[in-house]
């Protein structure tokens, strides 16, 4: 799919070179509006998926990144998200505390 992205604006400028607005528009028109959809139906792909591909590729153990990732998909709200943050310090400094002892 990014490739039907990225070769779409420059196919759509040859068309234009070559045949004209009209050809260029067409080129543009099923380009964008539809054969990256219609790929990205075929394959899948929707904006909520490369999120959660994005944070589960970073995510792995981290609870902040797994909180975050909570957060970004609305299942949990901001003051869950700020209690979550406030907890993850918390041990980090009682961690920390226990190691310089």
């Amino acid at each position: 799919m990014p490739l039907i992205m990225i070769l779409t604006p420059g196919l759509g400028i040859l068309a234009a070179i070559a045949g004209g607005l009209s050809a260029a528009f067409v080129v543009f028109i099923v380009g964008w509006l539809l054969l990256v959809p219609v790929t990205a139906i075929a394959l899948g792909l929707n904006q909520t998926g490369w999120i959660e591909a994005a944070i589960n590729k970073e995510g792995g153990n981290d609870p902040l990144k797994t909180a975050w990732g909570q957060y970004v998909r609305r299942r949990i709200n901001e003051e869950t998200i700020e209690r979550t943050i406030e907890h993850i310090e918390t041990e980090s400094h009682r961690e920390r505390g226990d190691r310089s002892s």
